[in-house]
């Protein structure tokens, strides 16, 4: 790729004014921050002389920075971190394609915003529902003691099997209570994968901005049922990853 011909790419907007975003993109030194149109719609670009760009560190947060300048004043749909076309003409190329599918997504998108709610076990909490509250696990555990790491091996492999079991019961349990409750506040929601043994529950929800608080007061109902037992972490508004249905790769 020659010096700065490539256009790296954070989001698409409904505009039909150029904008300049500011000096907040990635790479040496900070790179001006525009809009390129086509019809009514834009891509926020900079201008790039890279191929790639390391997720880490400065470049993953100027990428969202730039993401939440825009979301200031515009819905919009994002992209993920690293897209560069190569040119102004495979980008003018690009817009042209993906226009439908940007505006359908910016019309169902209006007026709504994504937030995340991930629960934890605390690690009292997560040994006492996990661990022993099972007279079978706390039986193993005993058994295993008593025959030592060598002769019980295959006592703690199945132990470690039942603990997964009884985790994943657990989890269920508080998706049904928590998620499917929240659910029924928000316009759309999405399980994404859990990370890690203590994690509980890792969502999205694409709620309406008139009913933001609305949805804040349940999250804080269920934090006062479950929060002795569970870490929430409540997040937002995030650009709305989940719940697009645009792909450029």
């Amino acid at each position: 790729m020659s010096e700065k011909t490539g256009k790296y790419l954070y989001c698409f907007i409904k505009a039909g004014e150029s904008e300049d975003i500011g000096e907040i993109g990635p790479g040496q030194g900070e790179q001006p921050v525009y809009t390129v149109h086509h019809r009514d719609m834009a891509a926020v670009v900079s201008d790039s002389a890279e191929e790639y760009y390391d997720p880490v560190g400065k470049n993953a947060m100027c990428h969202q920075n730039v993401i939440s300048a825009v979301m200031a004043k515009h819905e919009v749909v994002p992209v993920r971190f690293g897209v560069i076309c190569k040119s102004m003409d495979a980008l003018n190329k690009l817009l042209e394609e993906i226009y439908p599918a940007v505006m359908t997504n910016l019309e169902r998108l209006h007026n709504k915003m994504e937030v995340g709610l991930k629960l934890f076990w605390t690690r009292d909490s997560f040994v006492k529902e996990v661990g022993e509250s099972n007279e079978e696990v706390v039986a193993l555990k005993n058994k295993i003691v008593e025959l030592g790491p060598d002769k019980g091996y295959l006592l703690m492999i199945e132990l470690g099997e039942r603990l997964q079991k009884i985790a994943d019961e657990k989890r269920l349990y508080y998706i049904e209570n928590i998620y499917r409750g929240l659910q029924k506040e928000a316009v759309e929601s999405r399980l994404n994968d859990i990370v890690g043994e203590r994690m509980v529950l890792n969502a999205a929800f694409l709620v309406d901005k008139a009913g933001e608080e609305q949805f804040d007061l349940a999250v804080n109902r269920f934090y006062d049922i479950y929060g002795r037992t569970l870490e929430f972490k409540y997040t937002g508004p995030w650009p709305p990853y989940n719940f697009i249905d645009v792909k450029v790769d």
